[in-house]
């Protein structure tokens, strides 16, 4: 049986659930999710720090990703998701821009939080 890839997040932040829960779906079961506070003794490669500053995709073959380019990976396990991982691989400046912005809005969560609550409760009412 081949083993899952992992993306390992903060199970104390509510912005973090709130896209996990986004993300599931469109991942399916392709991908595992678990929060650090339960599994990061598990994943000794990663530091405490490294958990609480950027989420963490551990691939099968122990191969690790933080940040946007965890998310685009996570992501590209749909095959109609696979756009935003070849755009960061490809496009100049895109990677720096999404580096950049997740660090904006992973430094300020409880912000985002109630901006992503009101965005896909607008979103999910049409």
């Amino acid at each position: 049986m081949k083993k899952k890839t992992v993306l390992i997040y903060d199970g104390d932040c509510g912005f973090c659930r709130l896209w996990i829960s986004r993300w599931k779906h469109i991942t399916g079961n392709q991908i595992e999710y678990l929060p650090y506070q339960e599994v990061g003794e598990h994943f000794p490669e990663i530091s405490l720090a490294q958990f609480q500053n950027s989420i963490q995709l551990v691939e099968p073959e122990k191969k690790i990703y933080s940040g946007a380019e965890a998310v685009f990976r996570a992501l590209a396990h749909n095959p109609s998701h696979k756009w935003p991982l070849k755009l960061y691989k490809s496009l100049p400046g895109f990677t720096f821009f999404s580096e950049f912005s997740y660090r904006i809005v992973a430094n300020n969560r409880q912000f985002f939080s109630k901006v992503s609550k009101l965005f896909i409760a607008s979103k999910d009412a049409h």
